[in-house]
Order: structure tokens, then C-alpha cells, then sequence
């Protein structure tokens, strides 16, 4: 085999693997030009041809070198600034998503009430605490959209209904004072049990259904509820979780239908 065609195939090869960027195609297209201009005279100038190919490859091997470390320098700086603009993305969303509760808290309940309340989010897992949001003045405390429930539910309650649900929370019997009162009047509604304070999904016998934005009372004396109905079905209030301690008033401010 003679050197020029050893030659071709070898161009060939690096041509096949070549990089495209302009270093690599420079040193690849020099043996070709050469190899082009001594094409008609092969024969006289295959030992020249073979110094060109060799000092060709080492010029290749140099420029490869060169450019991995150029890219691996590269590759660093855009891992950097990418880490950069991720960590400034999630702070960005961290600031949005707290202004979003907020927000979403604060039209559970009239403006007279929700402006100066206290603005909780629920625990992030199950036996955790809630997290202050923003700090409030007026004894009312707001929460936002609960992500667990189908709906947009978000509430404003007194210290009664904040007592009311640390009970629950934590199912011991609550601890009713004085008549409590919490606002659900958020558009949208919800949907829950009726029977079940802990369902999360309709069963045969929990009676799970669409409840409307709302007001909610509570009574220092269950009995006090005797008479009530208990159905949402009703066309007005009902009492809702009935034989249990957490049962309550429900007053609805437009259809339970939807």
C-alpha cells in the first residue's frame, strides 16, 4: 500500500471524528489541501507527504487537547452561571409562592377582617406546626388554600376555630369557650365529607360532596344543635360532622349545587 493512499485513509479517518469547531477544521483541511497539491506528483514527494501527515496529526492531537481543556473551561463557567440562575429561580419562587398564600388567605374572609389578621401556612407534614407567613394585629388568623382538598378552600378564623383545629390536628376533643366563628366565603368551594373530619375521599357512607364558600359556628354545648339539620342538601345551614367533637355550623352563602 503506498503512502499516499495510507494517507487518504488516515484524512478520512480524522474527518469521520473530526469536532466542528473552526481549530479542528483548519488542521483537518491542511492535509487535505496538501494532499491535493501533490496529488499529480505522489510518487516524488511521499516522504514529504509522510512528514506532512505526522506533523499534521501532532498539530491535531495539540489543537484536541486544547479545545478539551477550552470546553472543560467553558462547561465550568455555564455550570456556574447556571447554578447562579437556578438559586436566583428559586428564590424568586420561594418570594412568590408566600406572596401567593398570602394572597389566597386573605379571601377566605371580609377585608376589615383579613387585612390585619394573621396569615398561617399549614404544616408542611403530618404532626409538624403551621408557619407564620405575616404577623397580624387583629386577633383573626388566615390560611391559605389547603393543597390536600380538590377546590380552593382557603379560611379566616377567630381564636376559637384556631383552638378548633389545633384539636383536630392533633384528635383530642376541643375546648370551646365562647362561640366561634370562621370565614370560607372564598370563591370556588370545595369539597369534602360531611360525616368523616379526616376523609380525604368520597366513600359509600361519608357523604362527600361540594360544600360552598361559607361561614362556620361554632357552640360551647353540642346540644345546642339539636334541630339543625345535618344535611348540605337542606337549603341552608347544617350541621356538619355531626356525632363527633368537632361537629359545627355550616351556613352557606350561595348553592350547595354545582
Amino acid at each position: 500500500m503506498s503512502v499516499l493512499v495510507r494517507f487518504q485513509r488516515i484524512t478520512a479517518l480524522f474527518a469521520t471524528y473530526r469536532r466542528r469547531t473552526v481549530m479542528s477544521t483548519f488542521w483537518e483541511l491542511f492535509p487535505v489541501t496538501l494532499l491535493s497539491h501533490y496529488r499529480m506528483s505522489a510518487t516524488r514527494h511521499e516522504g514529504a507527504l509522510v512528514w506532512t501527515a505526522a506533523i499534521t496529526m501532532v498539530c491535531w492531537l495539540f489543537t484536541r487537547i486544547a479545545e478539551d481543556r477550552m470546553h472543560r473551561t467553558l462547561t465550568l463557567i455555564g455550570l456556574v452561571l447556571l447554578l447562579g440562575a437556578f438559586a436566583d429561580q428559586a428564590t424568586a419562587q420561594k418570594k412568590s409562592t408566600k406572596a401567593h398564600k398570602i394572597a389566597n388567605a386573605m379571601t377566605a374572609a371580609p377585608r376589615s377582617i383579613s387585612g390585619n389578621a394573621t396569615i398561617m401556612d399549614w404544616p408542611a407534614t403530618e404532626g409538624a406546626q403551621m408557619t407564620t407567613l405575616r404577623a397580624g394585629t387583629n386577633g383573626w388568623t388566615c390560611l391559605p388554600d389547603f393543597p390536600a382538598t380538590k377546590g380552593n378552600d382557603p379560611m379566616c378564623v377567630d381564636d376559637q376555630w384556631l383552638g378548633f383545629m389545633g384539636a383536630m390536628m392533633s384528635k383530642t376533643p376541643p375546648k370551646v369557650s365562647h362561640a366561634g366563628i370562621g370565614y370560607m366565603a372564598a370563591p370556588g368551594g370545595a369539597y369534602g365529607s360531611n360525616t368523616d373530619p379526616y376523609a380525604t375521599k368520597a366513600t359509600a357512607d361519608n357523604e362527600w360532596g361540594y360544600d360552598p364558600p361559607h361561614v362556620m359556628l361554632l357552640v360551647t354545648d353540642q346540644s345546642a344543635l339539636a334541630g339543625i339539620p345535618t344535611s348540605r342538601q337542606s337549603g341552608g345551614p347544617w350541621v356538619m360532622w355531626r356525632g363527633t367533637p368537632y361537629a359545627h355550623i355550616m351556613v352557606p352563602l350561595s348553592s350547595t349545587k354545582k
